[in-house]
């Protein structure tokens, strides 16, 4: 017995040293080149472009489903498309981006409706590479409650440093590198019709809080002169169709809540000859077309105007 203690006790301090040398060794050369790191030109074109501005909010609904150039062309705007994954959770993206928000900025959010159906503060890896390996100074971006939950996670991601397969014969998929993203921050990779896209559904219960901080990040943006706009994020029919009742209640909220939004739900909708490889994921057509909706519903609204 005692000498399996001792074997247990030596296991677990290799582990902790382990973890301990991990957390402060160098991103992987894998990690390098994940779209996380797309942030960081992100948050160059936030600091550095100059207005008339118009900035993107959300997940990869919009990085797969925008073409900025289209809309530089048509409206006359520098577009900023911030979006990068979903899974980083809602209130980064909007407490990043306010950092960098001038007076004079139209900010578009257009978030998954999964982020309704989700905690707030939601803790993953993708949220946990951000801070530690893109840009640690956004440590500050976390309440307390992230940062405490962030902890079960260390481990893992120490230890993932010590994997070979992090630095030896790395294979990206180029719609999914930190090169995928063009000059406007959009996934600029030429992307075919997918032949399937499985459906996918929403999950979970609805969360009032989210609307709550997106009112919250209304006022913040007001306070610094600017002006937000809710769009709806793209979506693949099948699935629409299967979740409609959730996604017109989260119509409903922001009417009720007095945001601003334009288009509708099933405006945003989409055939399967319009996706990529995901429900909320355009290819070239669909991004295209898209936008096209997009640039229209912004002109019928007059939101250049105001």
């Amino acid at each position: 017995m005692k000498l399996f203690l001792r074997k247990v006790t030596y296991f677990a301090l290799i582990i902790l040293i382990l973890t301990s040398i991990g957390l402060f060794l160098p991103t992987t050369p894998r990690v390098s080149e994940s779209l996380l790191f797309g942030a960081i030109q992100k948050d160059s074109l936030l600091k550095n472009v100059e207005s008339p501005r118009i900035i993107f909010v959300g997940g990869s609904n919009l990085s797969f489903g925008i073409n900025s150039q289209m809309i530089k062309d048509s409206l006359g705007l520098n577009p900023i498309n911030t979006a990068i994954h979903a899974a980083i959770g809602l209130k980064y993206m909007m407490e990043n981006t306010l950092q960098y928000v001038r007076e004079g900025d139209i900010v578009v959010l257009a978030p998954e409706y999964d982020h309704f159906y989700r905690k707030y503060d939601v803790v993953s890896e993708e949220l946990m590479r951000m801070v530690f390996d893109v840009n640690f100074s956004n440590f500050k971006l976390l309440n307390f409650k992230q940062k405490l939950a962030l902890i079960p996670h260390i481990p893992k991601y120490s230890l993932s440093k010590f994997k070979p397969n992090e630095y030896m014969n790395v294979k990206v998929d180029e719609s999914y590198s930190v090169r995928s993203f063009n000059q406007y921050g959009d996934v600029g990779i030429h992307r075919e019709p997918s032949d399937v896209i499985i459906p996918a559904y929403i999950m979970g219960k609805y969360n009032d809080d989210i609307v709550k901080q997106i009112k919250k990040f209304h006022c913040d943006v007001i306070a610094k002169g600017a002006i937000l706009i809710i769009s709806y994020q793209c979506h693949q029919d099948i699935s629409f169709l299967k979740d409609v009742e959730k996604i017109k209640y989260i119509e409903q909220q922001f009417i009720d809540n007095g945001l601003i939004t334009i288009g509708t739900p099933e405006r945003y909708t989409m055939p399967n000859s319009l996706m990529y490889d995901l429900v909320g994921h355009l290819n070239t057509k669909g991004a295209d077309y898209r936008t096209n909706l997009f640039i229209e519903d912004i002109r019928k609204a007059n939101i250049i105007t105001r």
